[in-house]
């Protein structure tokens, strides 16, 4: 574990991966808190209700796991805009003022949602070397699982405190800020590139191409 912990912290692009999925895991993935509130004190609805919003988050999921499976390339660019639009879509559903406009929001979140989540796991592994790619998914899974145990509190606490808008919104935010930090990981890695291309002689940098092939 720690040679894994050292090996993320040292790429710029894997460490910004790995705390975007954190935060977002945390904080914007917390569905099961946020909708049964909006459903129940927003719209003044049931269980039906919450099934429907429920029901429209997985369409849009199946329609965006499609569409990312038909997509032949994914940078880490892509990724940093994806978390973005994914915080755009959350924070436009938290504003619908009823029921159906609701769904029809929360199928572009949900579209966005498999969207970024697919991009961040094909990031890390194409990333990785073999050696690591185990430890680096192993983290992957503890961002994606692991951090919901200590965002659901804290997402239902903003709801029962600020109303059950803001439970929502606040995933929208914080998919915005982790969009933001990922962005300046990613100039970091894009600053440190030629400096290795330079120590690197032209076998070097030709090896490390095919291997990333």
């Amino acid at each position: 574990m720690r040679a894994g912990l050292k090996y993320v912290l040292a790429s710029p692009v894997l460490g910004s991966t790995l705390l975007m999925m954190t935060i977002i895991g945390m904080l914007t993935f917390e569905f099961q808190v946020s909708l049964p509130l909006l459903a129940r004190f927003a719209y003044q609805g049931d269980a039906g209700s919450y099934a429907f919003l429920s029901a429209s988050l997985g369409a849009g999921a199946v329609i965006g796991g499609l569409f990312i499976a038909g997509r032949r390339r994914v940078s880490p660019d892509q990724l940093v805009k994806g978390a973005l639009l994914f915080g755009a879509a959350v924070l436009i559903a938290s504003v619908m003022p009823n029921l159906w406009l609701g769904a029809a929001a929360l199928v572009l979140t949900g579209f966005c949602s498999i969207a970024f989540t697919s991009m961040a796991n094909s990031v890390l592994q194409l990333e990785s070397t073999p050696q690591m790619r185990g430890r680096v998914m192993a983290f992957w899974t503890i961002a994606v699982m692991g951090s919901s145990t200590l965002g659901g509190p804290v997402v239902g606490w903003v709801g029962q405190t600020f109303g059950s808008h803001w439970a929502l919104a606040l995933g929208g935010l914080a998919a915005v800020a982790a969009a933001c930090l990922g962005a300046v990981g990613l100039r970091q890695s894009q600053a440190k590139l030629p400096a290795a291309e330079l120590a690197a002689g032209p076998a070097e940098l030709n090896i490390g191409r095919e291997t990333r092939r």
